[in-house]
C-alpha cells in the first residue's frame, strides 16, 4: 500500500510512537507513549529528542548521543531494533522492544523516523525475524509500504481499502476480528453486504460524494457475521493504492459513544421530567456582561406559578422585568455573588414584593459549569403564616399556663421527673421553682415510687386520665388532691400534662356528711317503734330493725311493697289514709 503519511492514524497504536526528523527533532508522540513514560507533549514536540528525553534517552539506543539509532536509521536506510530493560519510575522493572524505521517521501528520500516501543514479557518478545517480516512485505512493495502495514494492522479501528464501485480490495485484522469475517471473504463483498441500512440506500450516493470531495464522514451501522449490529464512525479519504485511486475507509466502533449519549439522554430526560414537575421553582440565568443583569434562560412551570407569570414568555427576559422585586429581596446581590465566586449559597427565607405578588421565599443558588446562574427557590409563605399562627398559639397556651389560678405541671413519663411547674403549683406547694424542677412526682405524692409509676403508665397506654390522691406540701401539710392528666408532644417528646385540683374541702364536707347519715341510721334503726318512709304512691323506700321483727322480715325485704299491703294485706289503699286528708 501506498499511503500518505497522517501522523494521527499512530493514536491508534497500543504501542508507543515517536516520529523524529532528520534534525532529530521530536515531530510526534503518540499517547501510548507519553502515558507510558509519563511524559508532557507540549515539553516533548518540538525538542531535540535526546535532549529531551530525559532519563529515557534509552529510546534512543543508548544512553550516548553518538549511538542514536535514528541518527544511524537516517544515514543507512536499514530498519533496526534491540531490546532493554529499565527500572521505570515507581520502581517497576519493565522491558522494551524498541525499533526503528525510516519514512521516504514519493522520491523515495528518507524524511523522518518511525520509533515503535513495545512493552513485553519475556515470553512474549517479538524475535528478530518477526520484526523484518514486520516491516518488510513482497519485494515488489517499497520500504514505507511495510511501515504503514504495521500501523494498517495495528490500529484499534477496522480499515477497509474500496475501490472506485465500492468493492472491498483490502481489509485490515481488526476488521476480520470484529466482523467475523475473512480477508478473501470480504474482497468478494461491498459494504453494502454488511451494512444494516437497507442495501440500496445511500451507498452509492456516500461514495459518489467522497469520490468529488476526496473526504466524507458520516455514521452508520455495521452487522456481524453472527448478527450483532455495531453503531460506527466512518472516516473515509480517497487514496492511491497501487497506482489507482482507491478509497481508505476507516471505521469506528462506537457503540461506548452511543451508549453514553443514549444514558445521557436518559439522565436529561429525567432531570428535564424533574424540572417540569417539581414543585420548587428553578430558574436559570445567563448573566449580561460582568453580571450587570441576568437573563432568563428558562423557568420551570412551579416558577411560573408561584411568580403569576403562568402562560407567559419569560425566556430571554431581564430576572428584573419579570421579578421587580429582585434587589429591594436582596437576591440580585446574591446572584452577582455567586457568578462571581462560583461558590453557591443559601439566602433564608426573605419577603418578596411587586405589583403582582407578595410572598415569602427562601432560595438556593449555585453556579453550572457552563457559567449559568441556577436559583432553586420555594414559595414558603403559607409555612410562615402557620408558624406564626401557631407561634400566637403557644404565646396564648404559656400566658394561660403561667396566668392560670389553676395548679399545671409537665411531667417526665419515663421517670416521673417535674419538667415545668407554673407560679399556681409553686404557690399551692410551698417551693420556688428550681427547687420543684429538682423533684419527681413520687415526691409529692403519698404513694410509693412503684405505684406512682404504675399510674404514669396506665395514662400512657389510655387507661386512666383522672385519679385522686393525696399530696404532700413542702410544709409537711397532706392535701387531697383530684389530678387530670394526659399525654401531648411538645419539642418531639411525648411527656404528660397535668391539671391539680385541691378538694380537701370537698372530702372533708363529703366525710362530715357521711359520719351526720350514719348517726340518722343508728337512730332511725335503734327506736322500738315501728316506722316505715313512703313515698307518694305508697311504697315503701326505708323500715327501721322493729318493723323489720314486727313483720318477721328484713328491713329491706319491706322495701318496695306497698304499705297498705303490708299492714292491712288490703289490696286498697287505707280510707282515713293521711295522705289523701
Amino acid at each position: 500500500m501506498s499511503l500518505t503519511l497522517d501522523f494521527s492514524l499512530l493514536e491508534g497504536l497500543q504501542d508507543g510512537a515517536l516520529v523524529v526528523d532528520r534534525n532529530l527533532t521530536i515531530l510526534f508522540a503518540n499517547k501510548s507513549l507519553l502515558k507510558t513514560f509519563g511524559l508532557d507533549g507540549s515539553k516533548v514536540i518540538g525538542r531535540i529528542c535526546h535532549e529531551t528525553l530525559g532519563e529515557f534517552r534509552f529510546l534512543c539506543g543508548g544512553e550516548d548521543h553518538k549511538n542514536c539509532m535514528h541518527k544511524k536509521v537516517l544515514q543507512t536506510g536499514q530498519s533496526l531494533s534491540f531490546t532493554c530493560q529499565r527500572r521505570m519510575p515507581d520502581g517497576e522493572q519493565k522491558t522494551f522492544q524498541i525499533f526503528t524505521c525510516p519514512l521516504k517521501n514519493d522520491k523515495e528520500e528518507i524524511e523522518h523516523t518511525l520509533r515503535i516501543v513495545r512493552e513485553v514479557a519475556d515470553q512474549d518478545m517479538v524475535t528478530g525475524a518477526e520484526i523484518t517480516q514486520l516491516l518488510q512485505t513482497e519485494s515488489a512493495l517499497r520500504e514505507t509500504e511495510a511501515n504503514y502495514d504495521y500501523l494498517y494492522n495495528n490500529l484499534s479501528d477496522a480499515v477497509f481499502i474500496l475501490g472506485t464501485q465500492g468493492k472491498i480490495l483490502h481489509a485490515n485484522r481488526v476488521a476480520e476480528q470484529r466482523l467475523g469475517y475473512t480477508l478473501e471473504e470480504f474482497q468478494r463483498m461491498t459494504p453494502k453486504d454488511f451494512n444494516a441500512s437497507p442495501k440500496t440506500v445511500g451507498f452509492e450516493d456516500r461514495l459518489r460524494r467522497v469520490q468529488e470531495h476526496g473526504h466524507f464522514f458520516f455514521e452508520t451501522t455495521h452487522v456481524t457475521r453472527d448478527g450483532r449490529h455495531i453503531p460506527t464512525e466512518i472516516n473515509a479519504s480517497v487514496i492511491d493504492f497501487q497506482g489507482q485511486q482507491a478509497i481508505i475507509s476507516v471505521a469506528r466502533d462506537i457503540s461506548e459513544r452511543k451508549r453514553t449519549q443514549q444514558n445521557l439522554a436518559e439522565s436529561e430526560n429525567r432531570f428535564r421530567e424533574l424540572f417540569l414537575n417539581m414543585t420548587n421553582g428553578v430558574a436559570i440565568y445567563k448573566a449580561e456582561g460582568d453580571a450587570e443583569d441576568f437573563i432568563i434562560k428558562d423557568l420551570n412551570p412551579a416558577g411560573l406559578r408561584t411568580g403569576s407569570r403562568v402562560g407567559e414568555n419569560v425566556s430571554g427576559r431581564s430576572v428584573r422585568e419579570i421579578f421587580p422585586g429582585v434587589v429591594e429581596m436582596g437576591l440580585f446581590e446574591v446572584l452577582q455573588r455567586v457568578w462571581r465566586t462560583g461558590k453557591s449559597e443559601f439566602f433564608p427565607a426573605t419577603i418578596y414584593k411587586d405589583q403582582k405578588i407578595q410572598a415569602c421565599f427562601q432560595n438556593y443558588v449555585y453556579k453550572l459549569p457552563s457559567g449559568e446562574i441556577v436559583a432553586v427557590y420555594e414559595d414558603i409563605t403559607e409555612r410562615k403564616k402557620t408558624e406564626e399562627e401557631l407561634r400566637k398559639s403557644e404565646k396564648r397556651y404559656f400566658s394561660l399556663y403561667n396566668n392560670s389560678h389553676a395548679v399545671m405541671m409537665v411531667i417526665d413519663p419515663e421517670d416521673g421527673g417535674i419538667i415545668d411547674a407554673n407560679p399556681a403549683a409553686c404557690s399551692f406547694y410551698g417551693y420556688d421553682r428550681d427547687e420543684f424542677l429538682r423533684l419527681k412526682v413520687s415526691d409529692l405524692n403519698l404513694l410509693n415510687a412503684s405505684k406512682v409509676q404504675e399510674k404514669i403508665d396506665q395514662v400512657m397506654s389510655r387507661e386512666e386520665f383522672t385519679f385522686q390522691f393525696e399530696h404532700r406540701l413542702k410544709s409537711g401539710e397532706i392535701r387531697n388532691v383530684e389530678v387530670f392528666t394526659g399525654p401531648i408532644d411538645i419539642e418531639d417528646r411525648t411527656v404528660l400534662f397535668s391539671i391539680i385540683h385541691d378538694v380537701t374541702d370537698r372530702h372533708l364536707a363529703q366525710e362530715e356528711a357521711a359520719q351526720s347519715k350514719a348517726e340518722w341510721d343508728r337512730t332511725f334503726d335503734g327506736m322500738a317503734d315501728i316506722i316505715t318512709i313512703q313515698d307518694l304512691d305508697m311504697r315503701i323506700v326505708r323500715a327501721n330493725q322493729a318493723a323489720g321483727e314486727f313483720f318477721n322480715l328484713q328491713p329491706d325485704k319491706l322495701v318496695g311493697e306497698k304499705c297498705f299491703h303490708v299492714f292491712r294485706e288490703s289490696d286498697e289503699p287505707c280510707p282515713d289514709c293521711p295522705l289523701f286528708t
